[in-house]
């Protein structure tokens, strides 16, 4: 038993690594499609190029609210640090208080079928609509 647990643990351990790098990959490549390469460059330790350079305070604001809650809330956070950012970003980044997108309810269908089961419709009424969204939460009647 002294031999299995590391061996377990160091295995799961790989497997997390694993779904760490692939998610770092994602977030790489949403972060230079759009046009924040300079970023993933400085990351990882290489040579801005020309088109790591194209990016404006509109398009961070994009691959935020792409890469998820997470980043929007990071987004939002730096938005009142004019100490961090420039003054143009921001003020972009203050769009992320407000317009937080909805989820499909098609991914909260999912979501709710894999808690509790296919019949969880027949327990329960949900109104498709939410009332509120935000950046970690959406509210529906």
């Amino acid at each position: 038993m002294q031999i299995v647990r590391p061996v377990v643990k160091t295995v799961g351990g790989v497997g997390a690594a694993v779904r760490d790098l692939g998610r770092l990959q994602e977030v790489a490549r949403i972060l230079v499609g759009h046009g924040l390469g300079l970023l993933v460059a400085g990351m990882l330790g290489l040579p801005a190029t020309s088109r790591s350079l194209e990016t404006t305070p509109d398009r961070a604001v994009a691959a935020l609210q792409q890469l998820g809650p997470t980043f929007v809330k990071l987004g939002q956070i730096l938005s009142t640090r004019p100490d961090v950012l420039p003054e143009a970003y921001c003020e972009a980044f203050t769009q992320l208080q407000d317009d937080a997108a909805p989820v499909p309810f098609e991914r909260i269908s999912a979501q709710l079928v894999e808690a509790f089961g296919e019949g969880w419709a027949e327990r329960v009424t949900i109104d498709e609509k939410p009332l509120a969204t935000a950046s970690i939460a959406q509210v529906h009647r």
